[in-house]
């Protein structure tokens, strides 16, 4: 019997011959037979079951001359039709198996009379697309002859491919009549197999295709790995995650460990039952303790995977002082803490200072020592910036217990590097630039000036930023000295101040002009008015007889809202122009010029000269000092001594 399947439209049956000579046997057989034909067809059980009745009710006989061989065919729906054909004697060899092809769709096997048949092979062990419990596999099969024939020896044929193509494994062939086979240790691999079996009259039977049975070797540890902790104080979780690419984790995969002591032996050591959840929590544990956790996972076939890997509780969280900010510079801060945590760190713990200008520390500068320290300083930070801090424990591990110090602080600023600027009559200019480190631009400054160097008196003052680089003071006192700060206010509102080294003083305001006055022949006084210009302020006067005040004729400085010039040349006329000097020496603009003349000398020696009818003569002298030589002479005379009558007038000049 050979290639029996479900799909085909027809299915035959043959091997009925002439004279019936045998009696019904071997019906338990057919129940064994119909028990291992469960996942065929029912045309296959049927034709199956025709063809063994056929075999026992007709076996056992030749004849002397032609075999009449009858086929009968089966068609899905039931209906039967016969044919016969007549083959000579000695066309049929003894003890072999013949084959017909009935409408190209079926090879079908049988046996005749005194022919040997071939037996039938069942296999039962493994179950058909199922997993090996073991590497080692039992194979079972039901061995049936109709010859009555036992089975003389066997093969079992393994292949990792349908179609055998592979690699073959397998028991070789074995003399037994055992219906079992225990295989050497199979590698993890899908497995297809069939059995060869000879009976007594040493013929083989291989296996037919559609009873080939396939099963699946998993040798195969589950992938086990920890991927996620839950570290607390007094408590441990573990997340682990495991995989199985060939029979399946087990219903109960995982089982939990742990130990203070590496081999898990000595020491505290809890071992949990197999269970379904891939996390377990310990409870009960103590801070700052290195634990030791085994984790396992397995698959349906118990094979096992382990991973060991240490893990450490966390230190207790330390205890902030009462005031843990301590000083705070432009780029430092210290913080402290008290050494009466509950329970206690060991003095050697780790201790760090962590500060961040961002409140959820995404980004850190730290300063790390021991318990004992009590204070740390952070450096490195940058001026006038808002900054968060907490204290850290860290345990042997190096994981962290943080304690947060409420609120925030900022940094100071860096002390401003300023000085003078431009310098006005009423304002004042002080720049800067930016320190190192630099304060950010947007740092609040001030400038503030005192003419009292800020004893007393009012403070003028002016606000800007620190990216502007200069301030402007107005509202000034003309010459008057004033002493300057510049002060940087971080966001708290502390200041960092630097005080100017030298003051300055503001120009003074020009002189205004008022007049003239106590001219005579050789000296000349000059008014003016102070505009605004304190009684402190010097003034510089230059006279010339010259426009262009070069050479001047004279000059001089005086603290006095005039100026006499003496010396001078009589009839002349002189230029005068004023300057205001303030505290520092250093001028305003001039006044003037303005200009005026020295009086003439008067005659000397006056006395009469010729007189005649008509005319009188008078004469006179040198005049001291003497008139220029252009100075014009007038002579007048009255017939009254006051001058009241008729006068008479002659001019001429000196020359």
């Amino acid at each position: 019997m050979s290639n029996l399947t479900s799909n085909k439209t027809k299915i035959c049956h043959m091997w009925v011959y002439k004279n019936l000579s045998l009696i019904i046997v071997g019906w338990f057989n057919l129940v064994r037979i119909w028990l291992n034909l469960l996942k065929f067809s029912k045309y296959e059980f049927f034709v199956l079951f025709f063809c063994f009745i056929s075999n026992f009710l007709f076996a056992g006989y030749k004849s002397a001359g032609s075999y009449e061989i009858i086929t009968d065919v089966f068609s899905t729906a039931g209906n039967t039709t016969s044919s016969q054909q007549y083959l000579n004697d000695s066309s049929l060899i003894s003890f072999s198996t013949f084959y017909d092809v009935i409408g190209s769709t079926e090879v079908i096997s049988g046996y005749l009379q005194n022919i040997n048949n071939l037996p039938l092979v069942f296999l039962t062990t493994p179950y058909n697309e199922t997993w090996a419990e073991d590497d080692t596999v039992l194979f079972k099969w039901e061995y049936f002859d109709y010859d009555n024939n036992s089975q003389a020896k066997f093969q079992v044929v393994l292949s990792t491919t349908a179609d055998f193509s592979g690699t073959d494994y397998g028991s070789g062939i074995v003399s037994s009549s055992s219906t079992q086979w225990e295989s050497f240790p199979l590698d993890s691999a899908t497995y297809y197999w069939y059995v060869k079996v000879w009976d007594s009259d040493w013929y083989e039977y291989s296996f037919s295709t559609y009873s080939l049975k396939f099963f699946c070797v998993d040798k195969t540890s589950p992938t086990l790995q920890i991927v996620n902790w839950d570290i607390n104080m007094s408590s441990i979780t573990v997340y682990v995650e495991a995989t199985d690419t060939g029979s399946g984790l087990h219903s109960l995969p995982y089982r939990f460990h742990i130990s203070t002591s590496s081999n898990f032996e000595t020491n505290i050591t809890t071992t949990t039952s197999w269970v379904a959840q891939s996390s377990w929590t310990f409870t009960g544990l103590t801070y700052n303790t290195t634990y030791y956790f085994k984790v396992q996972a397995r698959d349906k076939f118990y094979n096992t995977t382990t991973v060991v890997q240490p893990k450490v509780t966390l230190a207790t969280p330390p205890k902030l002082s009462a005031n843990p900010w301590q000083t705070i510079t432009n780029t430092s801060i210290q913080v402290s803490w008290a050494l009466d945590e509950t329970p206690p760190n060991p003095d050697n713990t780790i201790y760090a200072v962590e500060i961040s200008s961002d409140i959820n520390f995404s980004f850190i500068f730290s300063s790390s020592g021991i318990k004992t320290d009590q204070q740390l300083t952070v450096s490195g930070l940058t001026p006038n910036t808002t900054y968060y801090a907490r204290v850290v424990a860290y345990n042997w591990e190096g994981t962290p217990a943080s304690t947060y110090l409420s609120g925030w602080h900022a940094t100071l600023c860096s002390t401003p590097s300023a000085n003078w600027s431009s310098i006005w009559v009423t304002s004042m200019v002080v720049s800067w630039t930016n320190p190192f480190p630099s304060n950010p631009l947007n740092t609040k400054y001030i400038v503030e000036l005192s003419s009292t160097n800020f004893v007393s008196g009012q403070v003028y003052s002016s606000s800007t930023v620190c990216g502007v680089y200069s301030s402007t003071i107005t509202g000034l006192s003309a010459n008057t000295t004033y002493y300057a700060r510049v002060k940087a206010v971080n966001w708290e509102g502390e200041i960092q101040m630097q005080n100017l080294a030298i003051p300055k003083s503001t120009l003074a305001n020009l002189p205004l002009m008022d007049r003239f006055s106590n001219i005579t022949n050789t000296s000349i006084t000059i008014n003016w008015q102070a505009n605004g210009n304190p009684e402190w302020t010097k003034y510089y006067v230059q006279v010339s007889s010259y426009g262009s005040f070069s050479p001047p004729s004279s000059d001089g400085y005086t603290y006095n809202l005039y100026f006499t010039t003496s010396g001078l040349i009589p009839n002349t006329t002189y230029w005068f122009r004023v300057q205001s000097i303030n505290n520092e020496g250093v001028g305003s603009g001039w006044m003037g010029p303005v200009s005026t003349h020295t009086l003439c000398s008067e005659p000397s020696n006056l006395s009469w000269s010729t007189i005649t009818s008509t005319t009188i003569q008078v004469s006179w002298g040198s005049s001291e000092p003497d008139n220029p030589l252009d100075t014009i002479y007038i002579v007048e005379i009255s017939t009254m001594d006051n001058f009241t009558g008729v006068i008479y007038s002659s001019q001429t000049t000196r020359g």
